[in-house]
């Protein structure tokens, strides 16, 4: 392969992650962080404990990377986990059991790049993304600890 045919393909790769995976996936990682870091989601976490605890076996704060893992894309819930361990907001049982189901495609990213950019059909991708989250749902309860 020589050097011309590698600069087009590492130009589009570049371009497709400042336009594509960056806008979908930071701002969702400077709020979650926000949200952990000043403690703003630990009243409604608590109130969420009724259908955290049963549904999964994790305390009601973990509703923060359940959210941030389905709506932010993969490294959002992992590092929501992550956070709020280090921040003591959570157990690291809860941690290591969020941790198998927060981490997760984002709705931007499969229902935008996959549905309407490659399926080319938006519809379709709202399909997998509802998938995608079902899966994620089940796999928290069938791995509740």
């Amino acid at each position: 392969m020589n050097a011309d045919c590698a600069i087009p393909e590492t130009a589009d790769a570049v371009r497709l992650f400042l336009f594509t995976v960056l806008p979908s996936v930071f701002p969702f990682c400077v709020i979650s962080e926000w949200l952990v870091r000043t403690e703003a989601f630990a009243r409604p976490g608590k109130k969420l404990s009724f259908l955290m605890r049963p549904l999964f076996g994790v305390s009601g704060k973990g509703i923060l990377a359940l959210l941030t893992g389905l709506i932010g894309s993969y490294p959002t819930g992992a590092r929501t986990v992550a956070s709020l361990y280090q921040n003591k907001q959570i157990s690291r049982e809860d941690a290591v059991a969020l941790s198998a189901f927060t981490n997760n495609a984002g709705p931007l990213f499969i229902i935008g790049f996959v549905g309407a950019g490659l399926l080319g059909s938006a519809y379709c991708g709202i399909l997998l993304w509802l998938c995608h989250v079902a899966a994620a749902l089940l796999t928290g309860m069938l791995l509740k600890p």
